[in-house]
């Protein structure tokens, strides 16, 4: 083996790879937890700010305190107190210097419910894209290439449970 080589017909190649970017699904849970941050910073800004006697909106606000110590963000009960408070504050009239913080107040709540319908429509995705791969898996197969398939699961009891699947 040659330990010299011509350095005249040689050339070098460098190929630069752009950083590739993740796409949304690939956090799912940082999506989730800035959603939850969002909606403690509107939780922390309405507790600061005087706002004029309404039931309503003074128990939407107790709801969204009970979720978000729950760490509930994905469900529609909490879209739907978000909702609540955002028509209700929409209603509010500001008083003096109190534009800025009620703006703030519906940044976050926006944010966070846009950030709870984003991670639950990724969910929803890949479940229907996981339903459609096993569809598609079974029709390759062939009609009836299901078989069964007896699966032992343990309970907290420690009793063995088996129940036959298809697969």
């Amino acid at each position: 083996m040659p330990s010299n080589f011509p350095t005249q017909n040689n050339h070098r190649v460098v190929l630069f790879f752009p950083e590739q970017s993740r796409d949304d699904f690939d956090h799912l849970e940082e999506l989730t937890a800035n959603g939850l941050r969002a909606a403690r910073n509107a939780m922390r800004f309405l507790q600061e700010l005087k706002l004029r006697e309404d039931r309503a909106l003074h128990a939407n606000i107790a709801e969204l305190g009970e979720t978000l110590e729950q760490r509930r963000l994905l469900n529609d009960h909490f879209r739907s107190i978000v909702a609540s408070l955002l028509r209700r504050l929409g209603l509010q009239d500001p008083g003096e210097g109190t534009t800025e913080p009620l703006d703030q107040i519906m940044h976050d709540l926006q944010e966070a419910l846009c950030l709870s319908h984003r991670v639950s429509n990724l969910l929803a995705a890949e479940r229907d894209a996981g339903w459609h791969r096993d569809r598609l898996r079974r029709v390759r197969r062939g009609p009836g290439a299901t078989r069964p398939v007896t699966v032992e699961r343990r309970t907290q009891g420690r009793k063995i449970t088996r129940e036959v699947i298809d697969v």
